[in-house]
């Protein structure tokens, strides 16, 4: 499954099935639900799903027919998005962006202007696109509270301009693992100058947060 657009006004996804005859599609549905729901989503569209096997197809039209936020497509891909330097356009605003790499489907950046309005519109992003490319619903949340915390802190004490200023997030799943980058343009600081934290002990003290 992999995210098609991402509509900021309306807060409605699109995803594309694209593992034909995986009884997958109905746990990956359910989850993508429960996750939309989390985030204020009023409409899932999925297409196509007429590939798939009759059984996947009656079990997935019964999922929809509970879920009232949940349409299906026979169209398989719908309007295609633009393709601006190697990444897909799957949603835009002011002051935010979200792409997916042409080459990997399991890339994505997001793009946005550093303030305040955008933190949460982000991390629901990251939770969303978290839970497309795999991850179980705990740890895409995990991965939304963690970068919520991040974006926060660059926003309120990292940036003083944040019109101007922009800040990327990267999503990128390898084999079994979300890998998880920010960049932005703030005061920097060296971890390693200040004698009251230990960058070397804490990295191999092995902890995890």
């Amino acid at each position: 499954m992999r995210l098609e657009s991402f509509d900021t006004n309306s807060l409605a996804i699109r995803v594309r099935c694209i593992h034909p005859g995986d009884w997958r599609l109905l746990d990956r549905l359910l989850s993508l639900i429960m996750v939309a729901s989390d985030c204020g989503v009023h409409s899932i569209t999925c297409d196509p799903i007429e590939y798939y096997s009759l059984p996947i197809r009656k079990a997935a039209e019964e999922l929809i027919r509970r879920s009232p936020s949940l349409t299906v497509t026979g169209n398989p891909g719908g309007k295609v998005a633009p393709e601006e330097f190697g990444y897909i356009m799957l949603g835009r605003d002011a002051g935010f962006l979200c792409l997916r790499d042409v080459c990997n489907d399991n890339r994505y950046s997001i793009f946005i202007a550093a303030i305040e309005a955008n933190v949460d519109l982000a991390s629901r992003c990251v939770y969303i696109i978290s839970d497309i490319l795999g991850f179980t619903s705990f740890l895409s949340f995990e991965v939304r509270l963690s970068i919520y915390e991040l974006l926060n802190n660059i926003v309120e004490h990292g940036i003083e301009d944040g019109f101007n200023q922009w800040i990327q997030i990267e999503l990128e799943k390898k084999e079994d693992k979300l890998h998880v980058s920010i960049v932005d343009k703030g005061a920097g600081f060296d971890p390693t100058g200040d004698d009251r934290f230990d960058l070397d002990r804490y990295l191999r003290s092995g902890q995890r947060r």
